[in-house]
């Protein structure tokens, strides 16, 4: 009886030792995130104290709504949010608590999928936000692959111009990442040609943008050129945009270890970076700036490819900028 008791007491030991050692210490999370994000860790679920921090300093920091600020931070240190995220009132919470298994039981079947746990006060509600890395395709060389709307009908010639101002920036970049440009005629456009980005992980960091769908009003090479150039990220980067999550990031860096910070930033109408030492660019109508001033000229007086209007060959203001978002050069 006595060795039944003191093996009960060894195996509970032994269980608090190993309860202890499976608690995440993350630093400076409510007590609701550590406890929720300790029991979802027992179902097998990836929690990253990183990743809990930074959505979780959003919720409390910043102006508008919680939740989408934190969604935004975590764009801004390169991941991408699940569709559906749920929420679940604290009442739901307690009660799966109390059932057999609780926490680790009823959301068994989140096992391997990487989640970050927000919790809003206010409202008492928690929502375990799935969320993903995106991976780019692992290339030997910076790769730009050209598609064309089939509906468009490009000549041969206009291929052989976009094809041309391809060559002008992939010639310079040394990155090794792909990017899928695709092409569109679109003779309403009420100006020369619209560029929308999507797919960049780690935005704020390291602008590696994976697809642009470029629309063209007519096909010149200084346009394709100059489109390219926002593809790229020149004017569409999260910095160039108004009230921007990466003005926030150096905010963000001071309260979470382990955030790697750009040195990119606007103040007032210039961009700043570690080699760009203030680059005049131009206001949109939203407040977002899309455009290197044309004032703005290279050592060799070459304007950039992304000034107002028609562009050309990118200049050295045009590889400063990308430098500072993160590219690598040939011959740097």
């Amino acid at each position: 009886m006595k060795l039944r008791k003191l093996q009960s007491i060894f195996l509970a030991v032994l269980l608090a030792l190993f309860s202890f050692g499976t608690t995440l210490a993350c630093d400076g999370l409510p007590e609701q995130v550590t406890q929720f994000s300790d029991e979802l860790s027992q179902a097998g679920v990836k929690i990253d104290c990183k990743v809990n921090q930074v959505v979780n300093w959003a919720v409390n920091h910043g102006s508008g709504d919680p939740f989408n600020n934190a969604l935004k931070m975590l764009s801004g240190i390169g991941y991408r949010p699940a569709q559906g995220a749920r929420s679940f009132g604290q009442d739901m919470i307690d009660a799966y608590r109390k059932k057999e298994g609780g926490i680790p039981k009823a959301f068994a079947g989140w096992k391997d999928a990487m989640v970050a746990v927000v919790y809003l006060p206010n409202d008492k509600q928690y929502i375990p936000l799935n969320y993903f890395e995106i991976k780019k395709n692992a290339v030997s060389e910076f790769t730009v692959k050209i598609e064309y709307d089939k509906d468009s009908n490009f000549s041969d010639a206009d291929k052989q111009k976009i094809e041309e101002a391809v060559g002008w920036w992939k010639s310079q970049i040394a990155d090794k990442f792909e990017i899928t440009l695709e092409f569109h005629l679109d003779p309403s456009l009420p100006a020369g040609g619209t560029t929308l980005v999507g797919d960049v992980p780690g935005s704020c960091m390291d602008h590696q943008p994976g697809y642009a769908e470029i629309k063209l009003k007519e096909v010149n090479t200084s346009l394709v050129s100059h489109e390219i150039g926002h593809a790229l990220g020149i004017g569409t980067a999260a910095i160039f945009k108004k009230g921007n999550v990466c003005s926030q990031m150096a905010e963000l860096a001071k309260s979470v270890p382990d955030i790697s910070v750009s040195s990119a930033r606007m103040e007032g109408d210039k961009f700043f970076g570690t080699i760009s030492k203030g680059i005049l660019m131009v206001a949109d109508q939203d407040g977002d700036y899309g455009h290197v001033a044309s004032s703005e000229k290279d050592d060799n007086g070459n304007p950039s490819a992304v000034q107002p209007g028609l562009g050309g060959k990118p200049s050295q203001k045009d590889i400063r900028i990308l430098e500072d978002l993160g590219y690598e050069f040939k011959g740097n």
